[in-house]
């Protein structure tokens, strides 16, 4: 039900700002979109199917950063192994993990929408029906990789190679 309401929310966005062009209030609904969104995806319970394996992980496997040893005996990769021991030294809890990864990912998508689009809710409403629960509950590790990607984007543009190979390799 609340992921209807999300959805009618952000066409009624769609449908006030980028068709009728109103400008009103429209920072405020960009932000209040972007924390609905991160806030449905770092209160959500067991949405996901590798979630699940995300939580047995950190529950069971994941070493406190002090014990970390990358390389080793860490199977993931460096970013979300620092991520994941961290959290489970300072909180032990896995909802924080969601969050640091939902404030991320979604801070970088709508600040790309931000930069690269004249219609940023219609953006923000095709994100939502088709990349958001993908990104966000599925392939949390990987969409990290989708994220820097989208930060060296504009080194691309710019046709600097250099900036946007290290974006895309961290």
């Amino acid at each position: 039900m609340i992921y209807l309401l999300l959805g009618l929310y952000l066409f009624l966005l769609v449908l006030f700002y980028d068709v009728m062009h109103a400008s009103r209030l429209h920072r405020f609904n960009f932000v209040l979109a972007y924390i609905l969104m991160v806030a449905l995806m770092t209160f959500r319970y067991r949405v996901g199917g590798d979630t699940l394996n995300y939580m047995s992980h950190f529950d069971y496997t994941t070493p406190q950063l002090y014990a970390l040893r990358f390389f080793v005996s860490e199977k993931l990769q460096p970013i979300p192994a620092i991520i994941f021991s961290f959290c489970k030294t300072v909180f032990d809890d896995f909802t924080y993990v969601q969050a640091i990864f939902a404030v991320f990912v979604n801070a970088v998508i709508f600040n790309f929408f931000k930069k690269n689009t004249q219609y940023v809710f219609t953006a923000i409403f095709l994100y939502a029906l088709t990349f958001y629960m993908r990104l966000n509950c599925e392939i949390m590790r990987e969409s990290l990789a989708v994220s820097f990607f989208l930060l060296g984007y504009p080194y691309l543009m710019k046709h600097n190679y250099l900036l946007y190979y290290i974006y895309v390799t961290s």
